[in-house]
């Protein structure tokens, strides 16, 4: 299965193979050869949230976003058809977000970026980001969520 999505990538974003093996690799060695840092990671920032700095935990979003069966899900929307923006959250999933046409705004760890058409920005697991529109722009983007495990389920 991942490399199914893996030259799915490829082929459909033109991503260079180098990259996203890059990329492929890091989140490998996170999530799976080092689970204890990322689960360290989320109870920081939970503690962070009891001293009164940032109330993490209460921006943990609770949608089901993959069925138990295949941890992948992706879809498509369209600021502000759609709705005006995607407020500020996190949850286990990780998650791509590819910029299809005009521009907006994406946040990740509360760094705010502008982006436009051909952009791609990945969100790991457990990390603050909103999506938002750019001023009297529209912002068509595809999210592609997925469960860490999905990186390591071939072996």
């Amino acid at each position: 299965m991942p490399l199914i999505l893996f030259v799915y990538f490829c082929i459909h974003y033109n991503i260079k193979f180098l990259l996203f093996l890059a990329l492929s690799c890091h989140l490998f060695a996170l999530y799976y050869l080092f689970p204890e840092a990322h689960m360290k990671n989320i109870e920081n920032r939970e503690q962070t949230a009891n001293t009164g700095k940032i109330p993490y935990g209460s921006y943990r979003e609770h949608k089901k976003h993959t069925p138990d069966d295949f941890p992948y899900n992706t879809y498509i929307c369209t600021i502000p058809l759609d709705f005006s923006s995607v407020k500020i959250h996190w949850h286990e999933e990780a998650e791509f977000i590819i910029v299809k046409k005009g521009e907006g705004t994406v946040s990740v760890d509360l760094m705010e970026y502008e982006v436009k058409a051909g952009d791609m920005v990945f969100v790991p697991s457990g990390k603050l980001h909103s999506i938002g529109q750019k001023s009297g722009a529209s912002m068509e983007y595809e999210n592609i969520i997925f469960k860490s495990s999905l990186l390591y389920s071939a072996g």
